[in-house]
């Protein structure tokens, strides 16, 4: 049914067409990955063996990674985007904004456990919409949450052998 794959019988005509495309190198579009993605039931192991047998064909079985520490550095975000579950308005639980001794201290136990970048999230300039956000801030010493960003990654240069990401101009 299809060159390298063992796929179950009876897959849905559609999908199966889909599939057969995709393993001859064809392009797909737009409608034949939701047709895909609505494969359900015994028809889904040919689905998922058609993504190995690609994946293995184009990108082979190396996986690589890097270890990175997480560093939240604020939660809080002027957007609302529908999406995000990691935002939060300043007077909401779990709202928060990490001291430099707390960044400090998440990096320095990242580099214990091996990793080698420390990964930075941050909500979107807070301070244009939160008045108690840019107070956060005026205590550190900073107008703007990128120039604590960049404090915070200098900190992390400064006293760990981590690599911040990002690294703001």
């Amino acid at each position: 049914m299809f060159d390298d794959v063992a796929a179950p019988s009876q897959i849905q005509s559609r999908a199966q067409e889909i599939l057969e495309r995709a393993l001859a190198e064809e392009r797909l579009g737009a409608p034949d990955g939701y047709a895909l993605m609505q494969v359900t039931g015994s028809d889904l192991p040919a689905v998922l063996h058609a993504a190995s047998v690609l994946r293995d064909r184009h990108k082979g079985h190396n996986v690589s990674y890097s270890r990175k520490v997480f560093i939240p550095l604020t939660n809080i975000c002027r957007d609302r985007c529908g999406y995000c579950t990691f935002r939060k308005d300043p007077w909401e639980a779990g709202a928060k904004t990490m001291t430099p001794d707390e960044v400090l201290e998440v990096a320095e136990a990242g580099a214990k456990l091996g990793c080698k970048e420390a990964l930075f999230s941050l909500g979107d300039k807070p301070e244009v919409l939160y008045p108690e956000y840019r107070d956060t801030l005026a205590e550190f010493g900073y107008r703007r949450t990128l120039d604590y960003l960049r404090a915070a990654c200098e900190l992390v240069l400064a006293h760990t052998p981590l690599l911040p990401m990002p690294i703001p101009d």
